[in-house]
């Protein structure tokens, strides 16, 4: 039987191709009734969603982000229609909560990615566990290399040949 393994550098450009897909997919994903969002702005969107009546201290602590920049955020949101402003506590504090037309569009994202949820588990029924146990391994080895910042580096090639032989040391096979 002969070995149908792609060559590992095909199988590189196939995944940068797949992770160019899922952004292409990550833009695609927040037009709703004509309203495209950024990323962040739907990110807040969740936020307030699931935090009705929230200061904008708190989302800004909740988003990891600066005040003024949940205070730009939220004026966009304001004037697409999404969110809107008002006072609370007899007046003392400032909260956002989300319009009907806001809550309609959540609502619309949490539909879509319940749907999308189901059709990515469609898929992955189709394979036996063990497969999707070394695919989870995969993705983990690879959010590490991500993480490092190793390829941000010059000397990327002569570092990752070090680490190879320390595990290979650490594992008792020969490098």
């Amino acid at each position: 039987m002969q070995d149908r393994t792609p060559p590992l550098s095909d199988m590189s450009e196939r995944l940068f191709g797949f992770l160019s897909a899922y952004q292409r997919l990550g833009n695609r994903q927040h037009t709703y009734d004509g309203i495209t969002l950024s990323l962040a702005e739907v990110r807040m969107l969740d936020c307030i969603a699931q935090n009705p009546d929230t200061s904008l201290a708190q989302l800004s602590e909740a988003l990891n982000q600066s005040r003024s920049a949940s205070f730009q955020m939220v004026k966009r949101l304001t004037s697409m229609g999404l969110a809107s402003k008002h006072t609370a506590d007899s007046g003392h504090r400032v909260v956002v909560s989300l319009t009907r037309q806001g809550i309609r569009i959540h609502t619309q994202r949490v539909e879509r990615l319940a749907s999308l949820s189901q059709l990515i588990e469609s898929v992955l029924e189709r394979y036996p566990p063990e497969f999707l146990q070394s695919v989870d391994v995969l993705m983990g080895q690879l959010e590490e290399v991500w993480d490092s910042g190793l390829w941000l580096s010059d000397n990327t090639t002569a570092r990752l040949e070090d680490d190879t032989a320390q595990d290979a040391n650490d594992t008792g096979d020969v490098a």
